[in-house]
């Protein structure tokens, strides 16, 4: 199992866990203590939970699209801008 905090400031940070036994990578933006926007891949099976609307699991097209860690970090950023915390 691995963890990871990539911090933005002292309120905003990016949460990565892994855990290969269980088949499980996510990737979570994280601000004020809650989730704003996540991936997640469980089993090999991707999806979404998009900003704005975290308790919905988007299984479309785009929800289910593999992203790297990199992606994420870029999909992050654009939220974060948008929102005027960047």
């Amino acid at each position: 199992m691995v963890k990871l905090r990539l911090t933005v400031d002292a309120e905003c940070f990016v949460r990565v866990y892994a855990n290969v036994e269980k088949g499980l990578l996510s990737f979570a933006l994280v601000l004020n203590r809650a989730r704003i926007y996540g991936r997640v891949n469980e089993g090999g099976e991707w999806h979404r939970h998009p900003y704005g609307r975290l308790a919905n699991h988007d299984h479309s097209l785009e929800g289910r699209k593999a992203v790297s860690l990199a992606t994420f970090l870029e999909e992050a950023q654009a939220i974060l801008e948008t929102e005027g915390l960047l």
